[in-house]
């Protein structure tokens, strides 16, 4: 059964895939405020980035779900207050940078064992 949360029409990250699984958020501005956000993992949020901020034909994302290369994605905000990011995958290991944050994950299921 599909999370309401998640978006149902993006092929590459199935809504009903199991917890762990890459994800999109449907309401990325508001997800904090959904009640099932309680089982997003780090997969999610990096799959929901690169569908809304490099949407064009779907590359990027479709970058990152490929384990057989590294993936890299840095983006460069140009409006004041927003943060300039990079996200980096070696293997299952996903990275996310900030200038003030550093995320490192090391998923088990991401993102095609299982989903």
């Amino acid at each position: 059964m599909a999370n309401s949360t998640y978006l149902t029409d993006v092929d590459e990250c199935p809504a009903d895939s199991p917890l762990g699984c890459p994800h999109i958020i449907k309401d990325a501005k508001n997800f904090h405020l959904d009640p099932n956000t309680n089982n997003l993992h780090l997969a999610d949020l990096v799959a929901t980035v690169l569908y809304y901020k490099a949407p064009a034909t779907k590359k990027a994302l479709k970058a990152f779900l490929d384990l057989e290369k590294d993936f890299r994605f840095h983006r460069r905000e140009s409006v004041p207050g927003k943060l300039d990011f990079s996200i980096l995958r070696i293997g299952k290991t996903v990275q996310v940078d900030t200038p003030s944050i550093r995320v490192a994950h090391s998923p088990t299921q991401l993102p095609r064992d299982n989903c």
